[in-house]
Parts: C-alpha cells; sequence; structure tokens
C-alpha cells in the first residue's frame, strides 16, 4: 500500500457501517483519527479486509475513550453546575420580587395611575355610573 493513500475503500466502508459518532460529534474529527490510525497501522494493502478492520476497530476505541473522558468531566461537573444553576435562580426571583412589589406599592400609592386626585375622580365616576 502506497504510503500517501490513507483512505478507508468504500467497499470496506459499507461493511463496517457507519461511524460510532453522536449527533454532536465532528464527523471530519472522525475520519481524521481514522486516517492517522491507517497512517500508524497500514494495511498490506487496499483489500486487505483485516487490516482496514483493526484500523476501524482501533480508530473506534480511540474514539470512545475520549468520549468517556469528557462524559466524566460533565458528570464530576454537573453538581457545581446545578449548585450554581440554583443560585442564579434564587437571585433572579429576589430581582423579579423587588420589581413586582415596587410595582404594588407604586399602584397602591396612586403613582402610575395618575395619583390621589385621578383615583378619586375615577371613583366618583363609577360611583354615579352605578347609582344614575
Amino acid at each position: 500500500m502506497s504510503k500517501n493513500n490513507y483512505v478507508m475503500p468504500p467497499e470496506i466502508l459499507e461493511v463496517l457501517g457507519p461511524p460510532p459518532l453522536l449527533a454532536s460529534e465532528n464527523p471530519k474529527r472522525w475520519n481524521e483519527t481514522l486516517a492517522r490510525y491507517a497512517q500508524s497501522y497500514p494495511p498490506k494493502d487496499a483489500d486487505d479486509f483485516e487490516g482496514w478492520r483493526n484500523v476501524w476497530n482501533l480508530a473506534c476505541d480511540h474514539w470512545e475513550e475520549e468520549r468517556m473522558k469528557r462524559f466524566k468531566v460533565e458528570v464530576l461537573e454537573a453538581p457545581r453546575r446545578a449548585k450554581l444553576e440554583q443560585e442564579l435562580l434564587a437571585l433572579l426571583w429576589q430581582i423579579y420580587s423587588c420589581r413586582c412589589s415596587l410595582q404594588i406599592h407604586f399602584r397602591q400609592c396612586g403613582h402610575r395611575c395618575g395619583g390621589s386626585r385621578a383615583k378619586s375622580s375615577r371613583m366618583a365616576w363609577r360611583t354615579a355610573g352605578k347609582v344614575g
């Protein structure tokens, strides 16, 4: 096999099936990984199925090991991230609650509704409308 040809033949790819990629993983990176293993452990020739299968298995094992390393980090970081999310939600709730209580206070005092004079005239109009 020539030194520069590290592309797996399509007929062998068809037999081995699709690569073990998650939707979030990069197919280009997978192809680079496969090419590096093919370069490090080259099959005897392009039709050497066993050689290509070994390359494929090495690349798959490497890919799954890297995935598990990322997964472990996510699992170990999850409690810290959950605590930060709780603190952020508590802070946002506190800000929201203060904002709502200020609006209620303003409405009770007559602010934003036109003041006490506007309230009393509106009340008189409503009362007059119901009586008369």
